[in-house]
């Protein structure tokens, strides 16, 4: 054994169960929500209750749901959806949650593999995406259909400065920063455009800088 593995945060997790279930984003006004009731009973406990809103679904629906959600086609997707329903079968319909939270895990870990390798770097990315605009105080929508294109590498996310030093990280879609040169931006302040196209409104910068 070379390393301790890093584990998800709670916030990493309940990204990854909306993609899962809704194919969205939560936005920040979920994520604060669902983080709260996390702290307060506990993550499994969290992601079974977004599941209870899919109740009406048999396992084999629920499992279809996720992978249509997660993009799946053709031989991944008639395995994802078997994996699924067999793991749904082998545990409690209260449990799905976990279920799937577990599932989604395990995705995040295949990108080399030869069936799930383009979705799970596909879902990776989409969940990188999610945990920025979700994390970002300003995206407080609870818009379905917002939420949904949030976590779209096409979709643009908006980060605001503020007046407080700040590391301001962005996606690998399509960002833009605003701020305003001595205000907003100031020395101390990070900012990260990371891999996607960035756009800079009042103020002009490299990718990545400290000022």
């Amino acid at each position: 054994m070379s390393s301790i593995p890093l584990l998800a945060t709670n916030t990493t997790v309940l990204c990854r169960v909306v993609k899962a279930l809704y194919d969205a984003a939560p936005g920040y006004t979920y994520l604060q929500n669902f983080l709260s009731y996390a702290n307060a009973n506990g993550i499994n406990a969290t992601v079974n209750a977004l599941a209870t809103n899919f109740a009406s679904q048999s396992n084999a629906q629920l499992a279809a749901t996720v992978c249509t959600n997660l993009g799946l086609t053709g031989t991944a997707y008639t395995a994802g959806v078997a994996y699924l329903t067999a793991q749904f079968n082998a545990s409690t319909t209260a449990n799905r949650g976990v279920v799937i939270s577990d599932a989604m895990t395990a995705l995040a870990g295949l990108s080399s593999d030869a069936t799930f390798g383009t979705a799970a770097s596909a879902f990776n990315a989409s969940v990188a995406i999610s945990e920025a605009y979700s994390t970002n105080t300003a995206n407080t929508s609870t818009d379905l259909s917002t939420l949904q294109g949030a976590d779209d590498a096409s979709t643009t996310t908006s980060f605001t400065l503020t007046t407080t030093i700040e590391t301001a990280t962005g996606t690998t879609g399509n960002d833009t920063f605003t701020g305003t040169l001595g205000t907003t931006l100031q020395t101390g302040d990070i900012i990260n455009g990371r891999a996607g196209p960035t756009s800079w409104l009042s103020l002009l910068m490299t990718r990545t800088q400290a000022v």
